[in-house]
């Protein structure tokens, strides 16, 4: 009897203890602050998708002061970066130190429903900085192809890009072949500024087949107060812990005084991140070898702040958009000149060639 007693004093104590313990383990698996406002921002923009089957800029942006209003009533976000460029919301979180923003023109591009583009900006080739130029032909003979939101078998999947990027995936294999090199391909969460900086030091010609972005926005307008471009990749979760994992603090917690404000060289966006040529240039352990690289991404050339730091590593040419691009555009364009290539027209005979073939879809 007397032991039976002490069982169950023993057994009562322990439930006691795993009383005292359970809330504690329960609270370290429990989402960090800054992840469950994410949940309610993405609430609010789904919200958005729900009232229309083709929600445009215009339609997120209408709810840009409602995301400011969410993040400053969350705490979460230190003091002082709460900002707004346009339509654009940023703000460091404080415990990660990882700036967030919220973008309705890469909601519009996620949902497909992307606005007319304005009038392309301002920018000549004069404004654009030469760089460490070498001189030559490409020094390697890889073709390489960056598609972040490409697959659908994963968390994040645009429906869009099923459509167009299987083109791509043709054409390098196509160009790979002609040069007697391989493919190097890397999609979904694959992608990532190491993949990346491991593509452009080891091809010739490299593909950024994604979306791409700016750190401003206001109705159709993303790029006359922009600071900096970005190409968009896919975490492979919608917790910021997956930033923290992919890149160094250097690459996240870095910010610049721009033109238009202050800017930082990454950005989160709930499913998806945006990094700018100065992350993928710091992971680069040496030069690109004299090669091209061809952007299929909305905006990638509205600023420098792609091309610039990738042309002081060693990338001869840069092709992009200052705009908004349409995937039907940009298909035949990317067809078009990569056909040119391969027929051993140089670069300018083949951007003359797809604009004669084409016309002008995007600017």
């Amino acid at each position: 009897m007397k032991k039976l007693t002490y069982r169950l004093i023993a057994l009562l104590l322990t439930a006691v203890l795993l009383a005292g313990i359970l809330p504690a383990a329960a609270a370290q698996d429990a989402p960090a602050a800054g992840d469950l406002l994410w949940e309610d921002i993405l609430s609010l923009r789904d919200g958005v998708k729900k009232r229309s089957e083709t929600p445009d800029a215009g339609d997120f942006a209408a709810i840009s002061d409602d995301v400011y209003a969410l993040v400053e009533a969350s705490g979460t976000a230190r003091e002082g970066s709460l900002c707004a460029n346009g339509d654009f919301v940023r703000w460091i979180d404080d415990e990660t130190g990882i700036s967030c923003c919220y973008s309705p023109a890469l909601e519009a591009d996620k949902a497909g429903g992307r606005g007319a583009a304005s009038e392309p900006a301002a920018l000549t080739l004069d404004d654009i900085p030469v760089g460490a130029a070498r001189g030559g032909g490409p020094g390697a003979l890889n073709i390489g192809l960056i598609q972040p939101c490409w697959e659908s078998t994963s968390y994040y999947y645009d429906s869009t890009f099923s459509s167009y990027s299987p083109y791509y995936v043709q054409q390098a294999n196509a160009m790979a072949q002609a040069t007697g090199g391989s493919v190097i391909r890397y999609a979904m969460e694959n992608a990532t500024a190491d993949t990346i900086a491991y593509t452009l030091q080891n091809c010739g010609f490299v593909i950024f087949d994604s979306h791409g972005g700016t750190d401003y926005s206001s109705g159709s307008d993303y790029a006359s107060q922009a600071n900096t471009s970005y190409l968009w990749l896919y975490a492979g979760t919608s917790s910021m812990s997956a930033i923290q994992a992919l890149l160094d603090p250097a690459d996240y917690q870095a910010t610049h005084n721009g033109d238009y404000g202050v800017y930082s060289d990454v950005v989160y966006s709930g499913e998806l991140y945006g990094v700018n040529g100065t992350v993928i240039a710091n992971h680069m352990e040496g030069d690109a070898p004299n090669n091209m690289l061809y952007m299929g991404i909305c905006l990638g050339m509205a600023t420098d702040g792609i091309c610039a730091p990738l042309r002081e590593k060693g990338v001869e040419v840069v092709y992009g958009y200052s705009q908004s691009v349409t995937f039907a555009g940009e298909k035949d364009y990317m067809l078009s000149i990569t056909s040119s290539l391969m027929d051993d027209k140089n670069v300018a005979e083949a951007l003359a060639a797809a604009k004669s073939a084409v016309g002008v879809c995007d600017p």
